[in-house]
């Protein structure tokens, strides 16, 4: 007797790992790696195209050590969803009710701690109330932005259109949900620059310290919400859209 099941494929963290692949591949073998590239600042997401030893080499970190974090975390990662082969339509829900859902609930409080410090002590810490202007403007982009996903590109995915007309015209969506993610990646850069990395001040208030573990937080999920968007929904559907 055959036994099947419905269940959703796994992480696969059999293939040995090579440096030579990019960080987006090897996020998208097992997610959890991530965690990773997080850590040590490397950018799996919009720069994800680098290989691990190209991203190993500007860190100036050995890539046999980095190789061994990410055993390690393999080790642990057997029950994550492999997101690469689910269905367009499910992985396009899953990034709403998880990554969109969160920058819903994430963005407004954040966006009220920013403004707070930046009024408490912007006089005399510098950066505070540009990175009050900048944080407003990737908020503004990113409503927009999962507006548009939600209203113009999902639904598209799920079956993808038939005409040559709308099949373009998905395309150029595409194009421009990806040129989003470089600009909000830009204005994350310049928080950075402005902000020191998001290092917590001695004399950091509460206030201050809830902002910038917000923006952490908040960063860390906007890198699993682009490289499941660039590097695995978009793709997939550009190639579906082509061989079709």
């Amino acid at each position: 007797m055959t036994i099947t099941s419905d269940a959703p494929p796994l992480a696969d963290s059999s293939r040995p790992i090579d440096a030579t692949s990019t960080l987006s591949q090897l996020v998208i073998d097992v997610p959890a790696r991530s965690r990773v590239f997080e850590t040590l600042g490397m950018d799996f997401c919009c720069g994800g195209g680098v290989s691990l030893a190209e991203a190993c080499a500007d860190k100036q970190v050995d890539v046999a050590d980095v190789v061994e974090l990410l055993e390690g975390i393999d080790k642990i990662a057997g029950d994550e969803r492999d997101w690469s082969s689910a269905p367009l339509g499910e992985l396009a829900r899953h990034i709403v009710d998880t990554h969109h859902a969160r920058l819903a609930e994430e963005l407004p409080h954040v966006q009220m701690l920013v403004a707070k410090v930046a009024r408490a002590h912007g006089a005399r810490r510098e950066g505070l109330v540009e990175a009050r202007v900048v944080f407003d403007q990737m908020a503004a982009a990113l409503r927009e932005h999962t507006d548009a996903e939600e209203r113009d590109v999902f639904p598209l995915l799920d079956p993808l259109p038939e005409g040559a007309a709308e099949r373009e015209s998905l395309r150029e969506l595409v194009g421009r949900m990806t040129d989003d993610h470089d600009e909000v990646t830009a204005l994350f850069e310049r928080l950075h620059e402005l902000l020191d990395d998001f290092a917590t001040p001695e004399d950091a208030c509460t206030s201050h310290r809830a902002m910038l573990d917000g923006l952490i937080r908040l960063e860390r999920d906007l890198h699993l919400h682009v490289h499941q968007e660039n590097h695995i929904l978009f793709p997939r559907a550009l190639e579906q859209l082509t061989t079709a």
